[in-house]
């Protein structure tokens, strides 16, 4: 499984902004909800908030993965945004946030939801590989730098 793969079109926002989590939240789930046909945006906020409320999606380093599951997905999808001023999101650090990596999985894929979250994480432990989401030119560039290091992992 290749994460590339996971990304429908028009999933990758290099220019976005919130001033906090639960506006991020709201963003990402509009953006989510006008790719991906069939998928409400009320509902992908609902699962994204309700998941937060467990504990902060925000793994440090600059980075948060949030993450739910959906009964009516058919498979899972990646959603990445990227925010150049940083978004206070309560990371574990306490640290802004300025990568987002959206997982959205089926109900029945529990196994394969926390492999795909465990191959994000270890992809954007990188520093190296932070730093060049970060200062991508645009989506293409974005898409470019995950296809080329997710093969690594």
């Amino acid at each position: 499984m290749r994460l590339a793969d996971l990304f429908p079109d028009k999933a990758i926002l290099p220019d976005f902004s919130a001033e906090n989590k639960h506006e991020a939240l709201k963003k990402l789930s509009c953006a989510v909800g006008r790719c991906v046909d069939g998928l409400d945006e009320e509902d992908v906020f609902r699962v994204l908030w309700e998941r937060e409320l467990l504990g902060s999606t925000g793994i440090g380093s600059g980075v948060a993965i949030p993450h739910a599951r959906l009964p009516n997905l058919e498979r899972p999808i990646l959603f990445f945004a990227r925010s150049r001023k940083g978004v206070s999101f309560d990371a574990v650090d306490g640290k802004l946030v300025h990568i987002f990596v959206v997982l959205l999985a089926p109900n029945s894929s529990t196994e394969q939801h926390v492999r795909i979250l465990t191959k994000i994480a270890r992809l954007l432990k990188d520093q190296s590989i932070r730093k060049k989401l970060e200062e991508a030119a645009d989506e293409e560039e974005i898409l470019s730098i995950i296809m080329r290091y997710d093969s690594d992992f």
